[in-house]
C-alpha cells in the first residue's frame, strides 16, 4: 500500500512540475550511470586482486568478493531510490535521445579520476585521519605500546614497586609512581633531559628488568629517573620523576631529515603523523587499566617562535602542579 502511494506521489510530482520531473528523472539515470561505471572499476580491482588471492586472501574467494564488492547500506538505498525514479519516469521511446549527453557525464566523472583531480595536500592529510590505524604514526603507536611500554610497565615487573624500592634505597620521594613519556611537536630528541632543561638533573635509573624477546636473550628494560631543582618558599627542592621520550619519535625525525624512500612524504606530513601516534597512543594506554594508572603521555610544543627550544623541566613542573591542584579541588 505505502508502495502504491509513493509510485502515485511521484507520477503526480512529474504531472504538476515538469522542470522538477526533468531534474529527477536525468539525475536518477546519471546515478545509475556512475554506479555502474563504480561496478565496472571494482571489476577491475577484484581481477587485479586475484592473482594475489593465495598470499593476501588464503585462498578464500568469499573473502576477496567481500572485500572488493561489499556495498554501504545507504549506498544500497541511494541505487533502489534512483532506479524507481528511473523506471517510473522515464520515456523508453524517445529517451535514447539524451544517452550522448549520458556518456558525456560519464566520461568526465571517469576523467576525474584519470587526471586526479581529488589529490591535493589536504586530501591527504585526511586520508591519514581516515586509514582506521593503518597510517604510520598509529603504526609506530602501537609498536611503542605493545613492544616497549606493556613489557616495560607490566604489573608483575611492578613499576610501582620499583619505585617504591628506590624511594627507600636512595631516601628520597617520587611526585608520582608513573612513567611520564614525552611527546615534543618538533620531533626533538635529546638523549637526556638534561640537555633541554636547566633545573633538570640525571639520577640512578630504576633497577633494569630483562626479558627473552624475539630471538634476543636478556634484552634489558629500563627507566631514567630524573630530578626537577625548583624554589619552594626560601627553600631549594627537588622533585624526582621518572620520564623519557617516546622513542619511536626519533626515529620519524631521522627519516624526515634524511633523503630516502617516502621522506618527504614524511616531512610533508609530520605534523599529522605525530597527532595520530599521540591519539593512538593515548587511546591504548586509556583503555587499558594497568597502564592508565602507570603511564602518561605529555604532548607539547616544544619550540618558542624564535626557533628556541623551551625549557621542558619548567614545562614538566607547571604541569605536575597544576595536578596537583586539580587532586586537591576534587
Amino acid at each position: 500500500m505505502t508502495n502504491v502511494r509513493s509510485k502515485s506521489i511521484i507520477k503526480l510530482a512529474f504531472v504538476l512540475y515538469p522542470s522538477a520531473g526533468f531534474i529527477l528523472k536525468y539525475f536518477s539515470l546519471f546515478l545509475l550511470v556512475l554506479f555502474a561505471i563504480a561496478f565496472v572499476k571494482r571489476l577491475t580491482h577484484f581481477a587485479e586482486e586475484y592473482k594475489y588471492l593465495h598470499c593476501r586472501y588464503n585462498d578464500s574467494l568469499h573473502l576477496l568478493i567481500n572485500d572488493v564488492f561489499t556495498i554501504l547500506p545507504r549506498q544500497i538505498s541511494i541505487f533502489f531510490a534512483a532506479s524507481s525514479v528511473f523506471l517510473l519516469a522515464y520515456n523508453w521511446e524517445t529517451g535514447h535521445e539524451n544517452l550522448p549527453m549520458l556518456l558525456i557525464l560519464a566520461a568526465v566523472y571517469l576523467l576525474k579520476d584519470i587526471l586526479k583531480l581529488d589529490d591535493y595536500p589536504l586530501r591527504y592529510s585526511l586520508r591519514i585521519s581516515d586509514m582506521m590505524g593503518l597510517d604510520y604514526g598509529s603504526g609506530i603507536a602501537h609498536s611503542f605500546y605493545h613492544g616497549y611500554l606493556k613489557i616495560n610497565l607490566a604489573p608483575e615487573d611492578g613499576l610501582k614497586d620499583k619505585m617504591m624500592i628506590y624511594e627507600a634505597e636512595e631516601n628520597v620521594n617520587f611526585h608520582q609512581h608513573k612513567l611520564y613519556v614525552l611527546v615534543p611537536l618538533s620531533l626533538y630528541c635529546p638523549p637526556t633531559l638534561e640537555s633541554v632543561s636547566s633545573r633538570i638533573e640525571k639520577a640512578k635509573t630504576l633497577d633494569p628488568i630483562t626479558k627473552n624477546r624475539a630471538g634476543v636473550i636478556n634484552r634489558v628494560y629500563k627507566n631514567a629517573v630524573y630530578k626537577i631543582n625548583y624554589t619552594s618558599g626560601n627553600q631549594q627542592e627537588k622533585l624526582y620523576i621518572c620520564a623519557e621520550y617516546a622513542t619511536p619519535l626519533k626515529t620519524l625525525d631521522e627519516v624526515t631529515n634524511k633523503t630516502g624512500l617516502h621522506s618527504e612524504y614524511y616531512k610533508k606530513h609530520k605534523s599529522e603523523l605525530i597527532n595520530q601516534f599521540y591519539e593512538t597512543l593515548t587511546s591504548l594506554i586509556a583503555e587499558d587499566p594497568d597502564m592508565a594508572n602507570t603511564c602518561e603521555v605529555i604532548y607539547y610544543k616544544d619550540k618558542k617562535a624564535n626557533g628556541d627550544l623551551i625549557d621542558v623541566g619548567d614545562l614538566i613542573l607547571k604541569k605536575l602542579i597544576l595536578d596537583n591542584r586539580r587532586m586537591l579541588q576534587s
